[in-house]
């Protein structure tokens, strides 16, 4: 098993359980185990082999078969194994999967193996929307979701080995050989046989609350995001096991109601649905959470995690990022993911700093960079990135620089991924709190149709740096206060003054609000004009246009923000730089700066 360790498709399998939460053990430690441990490993390994056997994934090759079959076209299989934790009921599961290492597997020509999952910001959007309408929320998650899905009738025969770890622990016997029936997990076609069977199912789906149907629809922008809205069901029938709330349906359901109409109550958004492969996060009040869960367990075996009902003080994990129900919205933390990497770096009784400062003054680089130097930065920003890009906007800028130094600046970077883990150390609790004020849950929402109009629904800040060398550009989006979104990045090209840095950072901001827009009026929630700030009067001015032949240019990269401010679709407003929230994304910064910035930002410690 160990010899297929490096092999493309079982590691996108493991990244894939490190979104899940899930923490990988080699097989070494596995097969080392011993007494009650290696029990929970050799159970977990029935568990899957059982699986694969109740969903007839697969048929036990015959001798007459396997006699037309060339030996090297018997594809290798491995056994990742890992131990998922869920901090909320402190319980920690021994996990084992079978899968293919399809990078043995013939390329076809034309092959189209994409399939949508769920976006961090598309999860905090709709965590965001779900605040203001107090939303409860539900985790469950599909049991061998790939085996549900049947291979295309065009596929080629697939035959496989077992892996050498079931020959060990005596559950499959020596010699054997599989014949793929199902999609079984590590094959290339894999993930979209099974996300076509999931939307495809999930489009025929009703469920019927207080005498209404709903239907799920879903997202042109994001289609793992699934919006509950009344529709009409035609031909549905009560699918078994669901009870009278559950339907399935021959096609997919109508919406009664094309787009939202402020005038028309039931052309809001009854809830929401999020998919990622095989988990789902529900949000809607806790009847139609009930009757979502029934007509998706009528089709396929599910485990689930408690409801966590709005203002109940409760939690539950989604992706790795910990959403607690708080009286006022939602907070989201990764406080346990944080304590786990300093940890691993034997960091969890620093002594901790509350500044992110640039350290290269203190570094002295290598003429030729050493590969292990490498290696470990390398391993600093792929740890510190999950935290950057999911709930701790206040190091992005940090972990920005780090990767870009990785390869090249390996000591330097070594040195700001350390800084940064002093820094968790005395931030570790930090996450973001999704907040709404207190008007919009009375849905007195204002919009902002022009200068000093209100507070915007929907916000964009954009802000860039202007040094030697490449500028640095920081984007954030906000919804009604709370952030949902957010980018710190290296400019496309070296900028020649602050102004085209600053306009750089205002296309960008635009482009990103822009994106955020379109999800939400996809998914029925109203956005007002938006409104982008910039902290540079010179970018402001330019946006509206410029006689200027030196400026010209700067005018040509803002031409898109200069057409949406004559629709009417979008405005640009000045904001002093003392009170830019980008302004964290694109510049070290002392303690006093830093905390208020977090404040800004909402990125502060749980509140009561």
């Amino acid at each position: 098993d160990e010899s297929y360790d490096n092999d493309p498709t079982i590691m996108e399998y493991i990244e894939l359980d490190k979104k899940n939460g899930i923490q990988p053990v080699t097989m070494r430690k596995v097969r080392e185990s011993v007494g009650s441990e290696r029990e929970k490993w050799r159970l977990a390994m029935q568990a899957e082999v059982d699986s694969l056997r109740d969903n007839q994934t697969f048929e036990v090759a015959s001798a007459v078969e396997l006699r037309q079959v060339p030996y090297r076209d018997i594809l290798p299989m491995k056994l990742v194994t890992g131990i998922k934790r869920d901090a909320n009921e402190q319980s920690a599961k021994h996990k084992a999967r079978v899968v293919v290492c399809g990078n043995f597997q013939k390329k076809q020509a034309n092959e189209d193996l994409y399939t949508a999952n769920a976006d961090i910001t598309s999860v905090r959007a709709v965590l965001a929307a779900s605040a203001v309408q107090r939303f409860s929320a539900k985790v469950l998650d599909v049991k061998t979701a790939f085996l549900n899905a049947h291979l295309p009738d065009s596929f080629e025969t697939i035959y496989v080995r077992p892996p050498q770890a079931l020959v060990e622990f005596g559950l499959v016997a020596p010699g054997t050989i599989w014949k793929v029936i199902k999609a079984i997990y590590g094959l290339r076609i894999s993930p979209k046989a099974w996300g076509i069977e999931r939307d495809r199912e999930l489009k025929k789906m009703s469920v019927k609350v207080d005498g209404k149907s709903y239907i799920f629809r879903q997202s042109d922008i994001d289609p793992s995001v699934w919006a509950i809205a009344r529709g009409d069901v035609g031909g549905a029938k009560a699918s078994k096991g669901a009870g009278s709330g559950g339907f399935v349906s021959k096609d997919a359901g109508r919406p009664l109601h094309q787009q939202f109409d402020a005038e028309v109550p039931d052309s809001r958004c009854f809830g929401y649905l999020v998919t990622y492969v095989d988990d789902f996060l529900i949000l809607a009040s806790d009847n139609f959470i009930e009757a979502v869960k029934g007509v998706i367990e009528a089709k396929w075996r599910i485990t689930e995690k408690p409801t966590v009902s709005y203002g109940s003080s409760l939690s539950v994990e989604y992706l790795s990022v910990n959403i607690t129900a708080k009286k006022d919205g939602f907070f989201l933390d990764q406080s346990v993911y944080c304590a786990d990497l300093l940890a691993k770096w034997s960091m969890a009784e620093c002594r901790s700093i509350g500044s992110l400062e640039d350290p290269s003054g203190d570094v002295e680089e290598d003429e030729e960079p050493d590969s292990e130097d490498v290696h470990t930065a390398q391993r600093l920003a792929g740890g510190l990135n999950w935290l950057a890009t999911r709930t701790r906007p206040d190091i992005a800028f940090i972990v920005s620089q780090l990767s870009s130094a990785a390869t090249k600046q390996p000591k330097r970077a070594i040195a700001l991924g350390k800084r940064t883990l002093r820094y968790l150390a005395g931030t570790r609790e930090h996450g973001i709190m999704l907040a709404p004020p207190s008007s919009s849950k009375r849905g007195d929402c204002l919009h902002a149709q022009g200068r000093g109009a209100g507070t915007p629904i929907l916000e964009g800040f954009g802000d860039a740096s202007y040094e030697e060398g490449w500028g640095q550009t920081g984007v954030i989006v906000k919804y009604l206060g709370m952030l949902v979104a957010w980018k710190s990045t290296k400019q496309p090209q070296v900028p020649r003054s602050t102004a085209e840095s600053e306009c750089t950072a205002m296309a960008y901001a635009a482009q990103f609000l822009e994106g955020v827009q379109c999800l939400y009026i996809d998914m029925r929630v109203d956005t007002g004009t938006p409104v982008v700030y910039c902290d540079n009067r010179a970018a402001v001015h330019l946006s509206s246009g410029s006689s200027e032949w030196r400026a010209k240019a700067l005018v040509n990269r803002i031409l898109g923000v200069k057409s949406l401010i004559e629709l009417g679709q979008l405005i640009v407003l000045f904001k002093p730089t003392l009170d830019m929230e980008a302004d964290l994304l694109t510049k070290f910064m002392g303690n006093k700066l830093l905390s208020k910035q977090r404040r800004l930002l909402g990125c502060t410690p749980p509140c009561p």
